[in-house]
């Protein structure tokens, strides 16, 4: 997080544990920041719009304090840094909430039971509440990915075949 971002994200992180409000702020920023598409950011970054005009397109769109800090953003110029803003305050909620994200690549839909075990074993390994994000990659012959922020765990037959092949072109070198 650049310290821009960070001074943002810190102070309406420290808002929302002052208002006791901490997970309901998490999913406003949330569901703020998923509709921020290139679009929306295009729009906040032009020129051809002024201030007022911006802050009234989303006056409707979102409310109370999410609504102050956007405004915030905007009349300092910031707007290029709203998402970022929110994932970074978002982050510091995680942290704050003892959630953890993770995110599972697989090469078919895990069932609810695969789920549910992959989540009892990393809350029972971090101590954290897991909030599971699958994605489907058809590239993975089997197995699967999981991100836990910058950790991977690469258990894929893709990923295991390169080593393998690694391994044996070494062997012949």
């Amino acid at each position: 997080m650049n310290k821009l971002v960070e001074r943002y994200a810190y102070a309406y992180f420290n808002l929302a544990l002052e208002n006791d409000a901490l997970t309901k702020y998490r999913q406003e920023a949330l569901d703020f920041s998923e509709k921020i598409d290139a679009e929306t950011l295009n729009f906040l970054n032009s020129q051809a719009f002024n201030k007022q005009e911006k802050k009234d397109v989303f006056s409707n769109i979102i409310d109370g304090d999410l609504y102050r800090l956007f405004k915030v953003i905007v009349d300092n110029k910031r707007t290029a840094y709203l998402k970022d803003i929110l994932n970074g305050f978002v982050k510091l909620a995680d942290e704050e909430l003892g959630i953890l994200n993770v995110r599972v690549v697989s090469a078919k839909a895990l069932s609810a039971e695969e789920i549910t075990s992959i989540k009892e074993a990393l809350a029972q390994k971090y101590h954290k509440d897991i909030v599971l994000k699958q994605e489907l990659d058809e590239g993975l012959i089997a197995g699967m990915r999981v991100y836990i922020g910058e950790k991977v765990i690469d258990t894929s037959t893709k990923t295991k075949v390169s080593k393998l092949r690694e391994q044996l072109l070494e062997g012949i070198g």
